[in-house]
């Protein structure tokens, strides 16, 4: 039998997690309105809403395009990318992970309340903004979050089969404080403390 034994986890892997992440939401992003004719469909819808010529449209990244990246990985990853870190990069059997599905329902769901509500917001706002800008910026939202989140969650499965050969597992230092009470993630209805993470020193 093998025998497991829990290290605890600074902060500097947390912190390496949440680069990765960024970079990771970073490029998609990127990538995306870099395409050819991505951003001249949202000059042309925002160009409608000011009544202005495509030409006279401009994005300012600083310092609001750059603050709004800031809040939107935050959240991100706060409601999401960190549960899926600290309940998957862990190689004990008995320990409790998210399944594909539930990384994919709850990125859908997130990316639908960010993306969904700034589109349904604007279009109920300001006269001419575009139906087709709405799905297309909403369906591009549940796509982005979920291939961050699926590619996060892969990762921490192969941190988890490399941490399972060498016999520790990856866990946060503060599922062992309280004499083993783990933390609560209050917005997932199946995790509770002291179930989510478990003070699994050795078995």
């Amino acid at each position: 039998m093998t025998e497991y034994h829990q290290i605890d986890s600074p902060a500097w892997k947390y912190l390496s997690l949440f680069a990765l992440f960024c970079i990771l939401y970073a490029i998609v992003e990127f990538v995306y309105f870099t395409r050819p004719g991505t951003l001249a469909r949202y000059k042309k819808n925002f160009a409608r809403v000011q009544n202005v010529s495509t030409k006279d449209v401009s994005f300012r990244m600083w310092p609001y395009g750059v603050l709004s990246y800031i809040v939107l990985f935050s959240v991100v990853w706060y409601f999401l990318v960190y549960d899926i870190v600290r309940l998957n990069c862990d190689a004990h059997p008995d320990a409790r992970s998210f399944d594909l599905y539930a990384v994919i329902s709850r990125a859908t769901l997130l990316a639908l309340a960010i993306y969904g509500i700034y589109n349904l917001t604007n279009a109920s706002t300001l006269s001419g903004y575009d139906f087709d800008i709405i799905v297309m910026d909403t369906l591009w939202g549940v796509f982005a979050i979920n291939l961050v989140a699926v590619t996060m969650f892969a990762v921490c499965k192969l941190h988890a089969k490399a941490s399972s050969a060498s016999g520790t597992f990856f866990s946060s230092s503060s599922a062992t404080e309280g004499g083993g009470a783990g933390v609560k993630s209050w917005w997932l209805p199946w995790s509770s403390s002291g179930d989510a993470d478990k003070n699994l020193s050795k078995i």
